[in-house]
């Protein structure tokens, strides 16, 4: 049987009437978490081409010389914050991979 879909007014009927206490959904991760990871690859991808980006553009302003010191520390700011959130989007990066290599081992 396929557990897969399960219509939503089913559930919310069972859970109306109390018989959820009986109710065991199964639920076989294999056939969608690498959809799942497809898509946060994608997007971490996305974010990191942003942060990149937005580096680049603040390294220009900062060798440029014309901005102002407040303008200067601001800059220092996003580029401490860029350089945290793209160590963590690389961990998670390593992590998924890692991931993506153990479905598909166990899959063969």
């Amino acid at each position: 049987m396929n557990y897969k879909h399960i219509p939503t007014a089913l559930v919310l009927a069972l859970a109306a009437s109390g018989a959820c206490a009986q109710l065991t959904v199964g639920v076989s991760w294999s056939n969608f978490q690498e959809e799942r990871w497809k898509t946060d690859e994608a997007a971490m991808k996305a974010q990191l081409e942003k942060l990149g980006a937005e580096k680049t553009e603040l390294e220009a302003g900062l060798a440029s010389g014309a901005l102002s010191g407040p303008d200067i520390a601001e800059c220092g700011r996003r580029l401490n914050h860029i350089a945290a959130e793209t160590a963590m989007l690389e961990e998670r990066w390593l992590e998924l991979h890692g991931e993506i290599e153990a479905l598909t081992s166990g899959n063969s």
